[in-house]
């Protein structure tokens, strides 16, 4: 079948959008992936026992609230009632919090960090992160009887797309910190 900007997608994880909307996404995002993505990264295991930065072996944990992220220092004596004499004071890590979040969106070689589209393939219905030219270009490759037409490349070519870059982070006090997604509007290069 040869496919159109306005035709939709029957198949996939991009089934019932379009291609334009599949090459060029938004600049939204689901705010629960997002939410659920932060907390698989920061409550894991591994970044708990690691300790990928200085205060960080302080930290019991990480709280998912309103976009917004609690560090949970480490508790004291957990016969007591939480409160500040019984739990170690964090305070700003939003530099580390930031570099520790952001490098789970870079190029990973070796393939130790989940990505975000990674984790996003695990869920029962993935949800579009930006725009996906790689697809596109995979589908033209991989699956049989898909061809975008010439005319739909050559204004898909004049088009940028949406890429999920990272998370800006900004510390607001009390251990607390807002996040929010940043996407960067670049152009695609199909060759």
């Amino acid at each position: 079948m040869i496919y159109e900007i306005d035709t939709e997608l029957g198949f996939g994880r991009y089934r019932k959008l379009t291609i334009q909307e599949v090459y060029q996404g938004t600049l939204q995002i689901n705010k629960y992936l997002i939410r659920d993505y932060l907390n698989h990264i920061l409550n894991s295991k591994d970044f708990i026992e690691w300790g990928f930065f200085e205060k960080s072996e302080f930290i019991e944990g990480f709280d998912f609230r309103d976009e917004k992220i609690r560090v949970i220092g480490e508790i004291l004596n957990h016969d007591k009632a939480l409160g500040p004499q019984n739990q170690v004071f964090i305070g700003n890590i939003e530099k580390e919090l930031r570099g520790y979040i952001n490098q789970h969106f870079q190029k990973n070689f070796l393939g130790i960090l989940t990505d975000i589209s990674r984790f996003n393939d695990i869920l029962k219905s993935p949800i579009p992160i930006g725009g996906a030219p790689d697809y596109l270009k995979w589908c033209e490759q991989n699956v049989d009887d898909f061809k975008l037409s010439v005319k739909c490349k050559n204004k898909l070519s004049k088009m940028s797309y949406a890429k999920l870059v990272g998370m800006d982070i900004m510390y607001i006090g009390n251990e607390t910190y807002e996040y929010i997604p940043k996407f960067e509007v670049i152009p695609y290069d199909w060759s």
